[in-house]
Protein backbone atom coordinates (compact mmCIF):
# COMPACT_ATOMS: atom_id res chain seq x y z
CA UNK A 1 0.00 0.00 0.00
CA UNK A 2 1.47 3.33 -0.97
CA UNK A 3 0.12 6.64 0.33
CA UNK A 4 1.45 10.09 -0.49
CA UNK A 5 0.61 13.72 0.24
CA UNK A 6 -1.13 12.86 3.52
CA UNK A 7 -0.64 14.73 6.76
CA UNK A 8 -0.11 12.91 10.03
CA UNK A 9 -2.88 14.99 11.62
CA UNK A 10 -5.47 13.22 9.48
CA UNK A 11 -3.93 9.73 9.41
CA UNK A 12 -6.36 6.92 10.31
CA UNK A 13 -4.27 5.53 13.13
CA UNK A 14 -4.26 8.66 15.28
CA UNK A 15 -7.72 7.74 16.54
CA UNK A 16 -6.72 4.36 17.99
CA UNK A 17 -3.04 4.89 18.78
CA UNK A 18 -2.34 8.16 20.64
CA UNK A 19 1.44 7.64 20.53
CA UNK A 20 1.50 9.11 17.04
CA UNK A 21 -0.20 12.31 18.10
CA UNK A 22 2.76 13.14 20.35
CA UNK A 23 5.37 12.52 17.70
CA UNK A 24 4.22 13.30 14.15
CA UNK A 25 1.94 16.31 14.61
CA UNK A 26 2.04 18.22 11.34
CA UNK A 27 4.64 15.97 9.69
CA UNK A 28 4.19 14.76 6.15
CA UNK A 29 3.55 11.04 5.51
CA UNK A 30 5.90 9.97 2.74
CA UNK A 31 4.89 6.31 2.61
CA UNK A 32 2.59 3.88 4.40
CA UNK A 33 3.34 0.18 3.92
CA UNK A 34 2.04 -3.14 5.20
CA UNK A 35 5.11 -5.19 5.94
CA UNK A 36 5.85 -8.87 6.49
CA UNK A 37 9.52 -9.79 6.71
CA UNK A 38 12.33 -11.19 8.78
CA UNK A 39 13.46 -7.75 10.00
CA UNK A 40 10.34 -5.55 10.04
CA UNK A 41 11.93 -2.87 12.23
CA UNK A 42 14.95 -2.34 10.00
CA UNK A 43 14.80 1.36 9.04
CA UNK A 44 14.74 2.46 5.40
CA UNK A 45 18.08 3.76 4.14
CA UNK A 46 19.14 6.92 5.93
CA UNK A 47 16.32 6.80 8.50
CA UNK A 48 15.92 5.84 12.15
CA UNK A 49 13.17 4.19 14.18
CA UNK A 50 11.38 7.14 15.78
CA UNK A 51 8.13 5.75 17.20
CA UNK A 52 6.82 2.26 17.98
CA UNK A 53 3.60 0.58 19.08
CA UNK A 54 2.22 -2.96 19.08
CA UNK A 55 1.73 -3.41 15.34
CA UNK A 56 3.13 -0.23 13.78
CA UNK A 57 6.29 1.82 13.55
CA UNK A 58 7.45 5.20 12.26
CA UNK A 59 10.83 5.88 10.66
CA UNK A 60 12.34 9.20 9.75
CA UNK A 61 15.38 11.44 9.74
CA UNK A 62 15.71 13.64 12.86
CA UNK A 63 15.17 17.29 12.00
CA UNK A 64 13.33 16.56 8.74
CA UNK A 65 9.53 16.63 8.38
CA UNK A 66 8.94 13.51 6.27
CA UNK A 67 8.41 10.03 7.71
CA UNK A 68 7.68 6.47 6.65
CA UNK A 69 5.10 4.38 8.50
CA UNK A 70 4.75 0.61 8.59
CA UNK A 71 1.78 -1.46 9.77
CA UNK A 72 2.25 -5.15 10.56
CA UNK A 73 -0.04 -8.18 10.54
CA UNK A 74 1.57 -9.51 13.75
CA UNK A 75 2.74 -7.63 16.87
CA UNK A 76 6.29 -6.31 16.69
CA UNK A 77 6.38 -4.60 20.12
CA UNK A 78 5.22 -5.11 23.70
CA UNK A 79 4.80 -2.81 26.69
CA UNK A 80 7.36 -3.24 29.45
CA UNK A 81 6.69 -2.74 33.17
CA UNK A 82 6.93 1.03 32.76
CA UNK A 83 4.44 1.10 29.89
CA UNK A 84 7.05 1.82 27.20
CA UNK A 85 6.95 -0.03 23.89
CA UNK A 86 9.89 -2.35 23.28
CA UNK A 87 10.72 -4.45 20.19
CA UNK A 88 9.79 -8.12 20.39
CA UNK A 89 12.76 -10.44 19.96
CA UNK A 90 11.84 -14.09 19.42
CA UNK A 91 15.46 -15.24 19.10
CA UNK A 92 16.29 -17.96 21.62
CA UNK A 93 19.52 -17.25 23.50
CA UNK A 94 21.47 -18.77 26.38
CA UNK A 95 20.54 -17.26 29.74
CA UNK A 96 21.77 -18.56 33.10
CA UNK A 97 21.38 -22.32 33.20
CA UNK A 98 18.96 -22.50 30.29
CA UNK A 99 17.64 -20.84 27.14
CA UNK A 100 15.18 -17.94 26.83
CA UNK A 101 13.45 -15.79 24.24
CA UNK A 102 15.10 -12.42 23.69
CA UNK A 103 12.21 -10.13 24.68
CA UNK A 104 8.43 -10.30 24.71
CA UNK A 105 5.24 -9.89 26.71
CA UNK A 106 5.71 -13.44 28.03
CA UNK A 107 9.09 -14.81 29.11
CA UNK A 108 9.72 -18.27 27.65
CA UNK A 109 12.44 -20.39 29.28
CA UNK A 110 13.71 -23.75 28.04
CA UNK A 111 15.67 -26.40 29.93
CA UNK A 112 18.99 -27.56 28.54
CA UNK A 113 17.84 -31.20 28.48
CA UNK A 114 14.55 -32.78 27.44
CA UNK A 115 13.97 -34.82 30.61
CA UNK A 116 14.04 -31.77 32.94
CA UNK A 117 11.28 -31.39 35.53
CA UNK A 118 10.47 -27.98 34.01
CA UNK A 119 11.14 -28.42 30.30
CA UNK A 120 9.42 -25.15 29.37
CA UNK A 121 8.27 -22.28 31.59
CA UNK A 122 6.12 -19.37 30.46
CA UNK A 123 5.99 -16.39 32.82
CA UNK A 124 3.75 -13.33 32.66
CA UNK A 125 4.26 -11.12 35.71
CA UNK A 126 3.46 -13.14 38.83
CA UNK A 127 1.78 -15.95 36.88
CA UNK A 128 3.58 -18.87 35.30
CA UNK A 129 3.03 -22.20 33.59
CA UNK A 130 5.64 -24.92 33.33
CA UNK A 131 5.54 -28.46 32.01
CA UNK A 132 7.68 -31.52 31.51
CA UNK A 133 7.72 -34.10 28.72
CA UNK A 134 6.85 -37.43 30.29
CA UNK A 135 9.17 -40.19 29.12
CA UNK A 136 11.61 -37.85 27.38
CA UNK A 137 15.26 -38.81 27.04
CA UNK A 138 18.29 -37.00 28.46
CA UNK A 139 19.10 -35.19 25.19
CA UNK A 140 20.37 -31.60 24.88
CA UNK A 141 18.53 -28.53 23.66
CA UNK A 142 19.83 -26.95 20.46
CA UNK A 143 18.78 -23.36 19.74
CA UNK A 144 18.38 -22.27 16.13
CA UNK A 145 17.03 -18.75 15.62
CA UNK A 146 13.61 -18.66 17.27
CA UNK A 147 13.42 -22.46 17.67
CA UNK A 148 14.65 -25.04 20.17
CA UNK A 149 15.12 -28.66 19.11
CA UNK A 150 15.46 -31.68 21.41
CA UNK A 151 16.60 -34.27 18.90
CA UNK A 152 15.44 -37.85 19.65
CA UNK A 153 13.64 -36.60 22.77
CA UNK A 154 11.24 -39.56 22.54
CA UNK A 155 13.69 -42.06 21.17
CA UNK A 156 15.06 -42.56 17.68
CA UNK A 157 13.38 -40.45 15.01
CA UNK A 158 11.06 -38.54 17.38
CA UNK A 159 12.22 -34.97 17.99
CA UNK A 160 10.58 -32.33 20.17
CA UNK A 161 10.60 -28.87 18.57
CA UNK A 162 9.49 -25.51 20.00
CA UNK A 163 9.17 -22.29 18.01
CA UNK A 164 8.69 -18.84 19.58
CA UNK A 165 6.63 -16.30 17.62
CA UNK A 166 5.42 -12.85 18.57
CA UNK A 167 2.06 -14.26 19.71
CA UNK A 168 2.55 -17.90 20.68
CA UNK A 169 4.77 -20.86 21.48
CA UNK A 170 4.40 -23.67 18.95
CA UNK A 171 5.12 -27.28 19.91
CA UNK A 172 5.74 -30.07 17.40
CA UNK A 173 6.71 -33.71 17.87
CA UNK A 174 8.59 -34.40 14.65
CA UNK A 175 8.47 -38.07 13.69
CA UNK A 176 10.90 -39.12 10.98
CA UNK A 177 9.34 -42.51 10.22
CA UNK A 178 5.83 -43.95 10.45
CA UNK A 179 5.38 -45.67 13.85
CA UNK A 180 3.88 -49.14 14.14
CA UNK A 181 1.15 -47.80 16.45
CA UNK A 182 -0.07 -44.30 17.23
CA UNK A 183 2.14 -42.81 19.98
CA UNK A 184 0.85 -40.91 23.01
CA UNK A 185 2.75 -37.98 24.50
CA UNK A 186 2.00 -36.45 27.89
CA UNK A 187 3.10 -33.05 29.20
CA UNK A 188 2.15 -32.62 32.90
CA UNK A 189 1.48 -28.97 33.79
CA UNK A 190 2.41 -26.99 36.89
CA UNK A 191 0.62 -23.67 37.43
CA UNK A 192 1.41 -20.72 39.64
CA UNK A 193 -1.12 -17.92 40.02
CA UNK A 194 -3.31 -19.42 37.28
CA UNK A 195 -6.54 -21.42 37.17
CA UNK A 196 -7.51 -23.55 34.14
CA UNK A 197 -10.90 -23.77 32.49
CA UNK A 198 -12.03 -25.53 29.32
CA UNK A 199 -13.87 -23.62 26.61
CA UNK A 200 -16.55 -25.20 24.36
CA UNK A 201 -13.94 -25.35 21.57
CA UNK A 202 -11.79 -27.58 23.76
CA UNK A 203 -9.17 -24.90 24.33
CA UNK A 204 -7.75 -24.60 27.85
CA UNK A 205 -7.78 -21.05 29.15
CA UNK A 206 -5.56 -20.08 32.08
CA UNK A 207 -6.87 -17.16 34.13
CA UNK A 208 -5.34 -15.11 36.93
CA UNK A 209 -6.99 -14.37 40.28
CA UNK A 210 -9.05 -11.56 38.72
CA UNK A 211 -10.47 -13.89 36.08
CA UNK A 212 -8.43 -12.35 33.28
CA UNK A 213 -7.11 -14.64 30.56
CA UNK A 214 -3.30 -14.84 30.72
CA UNK A 215 -2.49 -17.86 28.55
CA UNK A 216 -4.41 -20.18 26.26
CA UNK A 217 -3.67 -23.73 25.15
CA UNK A 218 -5.48 -24.21 21.81
CA UNK A 219 -6.94 -27.46 20.56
Amino acid sequence: VGVGASWCRSSWWLEDCPVWGTWCEGRRLLRLTTTVGADPLTPPDGMELLALAQDRAVFGTPGEPGYVARVFEEPVAFQDGQGSWQPIDTTVVSEGDGLSNGAGEVDVDFATVADADALVTLTDGDASLSFSAQGAQDVPAVADGNSVVYEDAFGDDADLVYTVTSTELKEVVRIESVPVSAPTYRFPLELEGLSPSVRPSGAIVLEDGAGEEVLRVPV
